[in-house]
């Protein structure tokens, strides 16, 4: 039997854990433990019970983290509201359950966002502080310095023209229509019912209940793992008529191994490119609906077993992209997960932090594609260099693509960022097999 000390203890580690949604070692100031390679895109290769994480809470921390962090890029207003979110979560006991499986204990509570934070941020006055303002002026060095160096390549200077122009007709439209469309739709495989089920149901809670078009995923061939060689690899897939998957190929050493979990490379690597395909093709049908003019201005695209504010999710959404002044994107990562360099950050939007996405140092480490914002208008750009370059792990796509915007919009979670440590969390309703990844 759980003592009652021991649960009180682990539900308060989770309830701040979860209202203040960032990396456990960003939180706590400590630098990530040896199982987890900070310097690649892979994910810790063991994760640690709620018990494992309380142990560590007492232990002495090896060495100090190199990193910032990630509550100072906030702004001053919306920092404070998380840092006493944190101290004093936003938590009610009366909608949490504990679920034992195999010796895991998931904590499940409704609240996994700082309300009081998403209030401030849609709510801010443009009135700084002496502090805001010395911080507006380094904002505009660092800006400068981005124009001076500006995303190159050819296909950019190829079109450049042309996104101008599009750029110019976007405000426009903004301008004399401000009501902007967004759809949602997220990506699931046919057997994931617990998710499905679980973001559903998310989405019922939203004001307004929007209701999210589900998107099939990719179901790659158990056969095509047997593969002796990555030649025969290739050709299993192509006989099962995935070819359009990977049209420049395959990056191998990327799409082998997965630090969540521990199984062969190409059953990894089955998982991996199955999620780029899957994303690939939703993308690829809603551009073609958007030359037939049956598509909204943008879409939210979702993995299937994200955490959402169901508050602030579409609220925020409209207002970054009806507001947001920097049009120039065409995809924004939504809460990635992970440290932030200082290098990366680009400007304030209502009190939260966006970046331009890298992965160039310790500290750029822009996690998760559980939650992306697309300009419909774009998706001829990112379709076409999704055609050009080797098949990825689908969240290595925001530094290496052009015109990708972050926003820690503080509005979804990927439940990867709780496998180094600290409580899973999940809405009460949702079954605990959500939080199992299905990478592997």
């Amino acid at each position: 039997m759980i003592s009652r000390v021991f649960i009180a203890g682990v539900l308060a580690m989770a309830s701040a854990e979860e209202q203040f949604p960032f990396s456990p070692y960003t939180s706590y100031g400590w630098s990530a433990p040896s199982g987890v390679d900070s310097m690649s895109r892979n994910r810790p290769v063991e994760a640690r019970t709620p018990l494992q994480a309380l142990s560590n809470l007492v232990a002495a921390p090896e060495k100090e983290s190199m990193c910032e962090a990630d509550e100072i890029f906030f702004s001053k207003d919306v920092k404070n509201a998380l840092i006493q979110t944190r101290q004093t979560p936003e938590f009610d006991g009366s909608n949490t359950k504990i679920a034992l499986k195999r010796g895991v204990k998931y904590m499940q509570i409704d609240q996994p966002f700082s309300h009081q934070a998403n209030a401030l941020s849609l709510a801010e006055v443009n009135v700084l502080d002496p502090d805001e303002e010395e911080e507006a002026k380094a904002d505009d060095i660092r800006r400068k310095i981005r124009e001076k160096h500006q995303w190159s390549g050819s296909r950019i200077a190829e079109e450049n023209n042309a996104r101008q122009m599009e750029l110019v007709k976007e405000a426009q439209s903004l301008k004399a229509n401000p009501a902007v469309s967004i759809d949602a739709y997220y990506v699931n495989m046919d057997n994931q019912k617990e998710r499905k089920n679980c973001l559903e149901h998310q989405f019922k809670d939203m004001p307004g209940s929007p209701k999210p078009t589900r998107f099939p995923a990719v179901w790659f061939p158990d056969r095509c793992v047997k593969a002796k060689t990555n030649e025969k690899y290739e050709e299993c897939l192509k006989e099962a008529e995935l070819g359009d998957c990977f049209e420049a190929g395959i990056d191998y050493s990327a799409t082998g191994t997965h630090g969540t979990q521990a199984h062969s490379e190409h059953k990894i690597r089955n998982a991996v490119i199955s999620n780029w395909c899957g994303h690939k093709r939703l993308f690829k049908q809603l551009e073609e609906a958007h030359n037939r003019s049956e598509a909204p201005d943008y879409v939210v695209v979702l993995e299937d077993d994200v955490v959402l504010d169901r508050k602030y999710f579409m609220k925020v959404l409209k207002d970054f992209t009806a507001n947001y002044p920097n049009r120039d994107w065409d995809m924004v990562q939504l809460d990635p997960f992970g440290h932030k360099d200082r290098k990366d950050f680009v400007e304030h939007w209502r009190g939260k932090p966006v970046f331009k996405p890298t992965a160039d140092s310790q500290c750029s480490q822009y996690w998760g594609f559980h939650a992306v914002l697309v300009k419909v208008s774009a998706l001829h750009r990112i379709n076409h260099w999704m055609s050009i370059n080797r098949a990825v792990p689908i969240d290595w796509l925001p530094w290496r693509m052009p015109h990708v915007l972050a926003y820690s919009a503080l509005i979804s979670r990927n439940p990867e960022a709780t496998l180094t440590g600290g409580a899973v969390v999940l809405p009460q309703y949702c079954s605990a097999k959500v939080m199992k990844s299905t990478i592997g």
